[in-house]
């Protein structure tokens, strides 16, 4: 099996659109409804999501933003979708977190590849 490509987490967060702004954090993420199971990877291009829901009624997005949420270590409240609700691009916004609080948290979640 190949070695996984080594993500240099920092230009994931430029890639992410990943900015401060008044209260917390937001970005950019990719995510795909109606996967085997909820999981997160990064890649040059960004993070995609994918997610077990379904989009239909906004299954998808509350599944999002709860796997978000407990990715980060942070209550689902704290998580919310900014624009792209009827799209796989979505801007999220994190409450109460900055842009390296995002990376710290992104990098002790553990997540599948190799991060540098």
């Amino acid at each position: 099996m190949p070695e996984p490509e080594t993500v240099d987490l920092g230009q994931v967060l430029d890639e992410m659109g990943a900015r401060e702004e008044s209260g917390g954090v937001s970005f950019w993420v990719k995510a795909i409804p109606r996967s085997g199971s909820n999981s997160m990877r990064f890649t040059a291009s960004g993070l995609i999501i994918k997610l077990k829901s379904p989009p239909v009624g906004g299954k998808a997005n509350e599944d999002l933003r709860r796997f978000l949420a407990s990715t980060l270590g942070l209550r689902p409240g704290a998580v919310s979708i900014m624009s792209g609700e009827t799209s796989r691009r979505k801007k999220i916004f994190v409450e109460g977190l900055t842009r390296q609080g995002l990376f710290n948290a992104l990098v002790s979640a553990k997540l599948p590849g190799k991060l540098r």
